[in-house]
């Protein structure tokens, strides 16, 4: 089973090392790939862990500290989706306490393993008497109730950026970041099998101290896998957002001098005539930021008129052209014989799960009931 922690290790390095490398990194990137890091040097010192107890701990300094470690993981990967899901993230001092539990953590291992003498944490660890030690249950719940409340976290924070990416983009299947939020649902079902193991063992002794820790970090060595995986193929969706566009609208002077209600029906005017006669919606991957550049304004002056004069996102809006569209198609008799989704793709879907979906949410029925109904 240890051959599952050199992978891990491997791939850990590997991906992290090709996470630097990729051509535009953005923020995220990094924080990502000191998460690799940081989670393959806790299943170094896990695997050292290992070859102690069957070489007769050569290496007694790596003993339990592995612990400490974990709740680094959890920060790092709050850092990492935070800053991929904010619009212009930074940095902020009062993140720093994110790590004040690694560093309690450290304090409290130190004080009860790390200056024992080698000879007496050797002894502790082949007898497993560190479980009577009052801070071992403290660390056990503490990293499941740490790292499980970090993945929750995780995924509070990926729930507002899919409903923000609606305000930005026409198409969100390949940013949505799905594959995330399945790892984290994942991870929190199978940190908390583990953690359950724990805490059984530690009340009923029911499995060796190295079996647990070795499954522990299996399915840390899965989740990074995965996390590199994804992470290295995921570009930053507001990278074109923080970007310089076109910041103001040409003749800014002359558009202040008009009364603001005047601008913005006039704005609206212009927008729903151009949908409508150069039917930019045609096009699958529109975005906010493409749509402005068409129409000569700023795209926060555009998502303001959206929300604030049209009540809706922008994903809502591109895709109520489309769904209207494909109503007109399915009253073509040039395109009877025409399938559904062929029909969904000329009108500027390209997914057939989005497009099923939203057009049962804007207008009632199934695309297959509307056709049949609009024949």
């Amino acid at each position: 089973m240890t051959t599952i922690l050199i992978i891990g290790i491997f791939e850990a390095l590997f991906l992290g090392i090709l996470v630097l490398t990729k051509r535009q990194k953005a923020v995220p990137d990094y924080f990502l790939a000191v998460l690799l890091f940081v989670m393959g040097f806790t299943i170094v010192a896990s695997y050292i862990e290992q070859y102690n107890i069957v070489n007769n701990y050569p290496y007694p300094f790596f003993i339990h500290v592995s612990p400490p470690l974990i709740f680094l993981h959890g920060p790092l990967l709050w850092f990492y989706i935070k800053s991929f899901t904010t619009v212009k993230f930074k940095f902020k001092p009062h993140y720093l306490l994110h790590f004040a539990p690694f560093l309690l953590a450290f304090i409290l291992m130190w004080v009860s393993t790390y200056s024992m003498p080698a000879e007496n944490r050797i002894a502790e660890m082949q007898s497993e008497n560190f479980k009577a030690n009052p801070i071992y249950p403290v660390m056990v719940n503490g990293i499941a109730l740490f790292t499980q409340g970090y993945f929750i976290w995780g995924l509070l924070l990926i729930s507002r950026y899919r409903k923000k990416i609606r305000n930005y983009y026409s198409k969100v299947e390949n940013i949505d970041l799905s594959w995330l939020k399945f790892i984290l649902v994942a991870a929190i079902i199978a940190y908390a099998i583990n953690s359950l193991l724990f805490l059984g063992d530690y009340f009923l002794n029911l499995l060796n101290f190295q079996v647990l820790q070795l499954s522990t970090f299996i399915v840390g060595s899965l989740f990074i896998l995965t996390m590199g995986f994804y992470g290295l193929r995921q570009t930053n969706v507001f990278y074109s957002v923080n970007q310089p566009g076109i910041n103001v609208e040409k003749q800014a002077h002359a558009d202040n001098q008009q009364p603001l209600q005047t601008k913005d029906e006039a704005f609206v005017h212009q927008l729903l005539e151009y949908m409508n006669i150069e039917k930019p919606y045609l096009k699958p991957d529109l975005t906010l930021k493409e749509l402005s550049h068409q129409l000569n304004v700023s795209p926060d002056y555009f998502s303001g008129i959206l929300n604030r004069n049209l009540h809706m996102r922008f994903f809502d809006f591109v895709n109520q052209f489309r769904v209207e569209a494909f109503k007109d198609a399915c009253q073509d008799k040039a395109k009877q014989n025409f399938s559904i989704i062929a029909i969904a793709y000329d009108c500027g879907f390209n997914s057939k799960a989005t497009f099923n979906r939203v057009f049962k949410n804007m207008t009632g029925y199934t695309p297959g009931a509307y056709q049949k109904k609009a024949q």
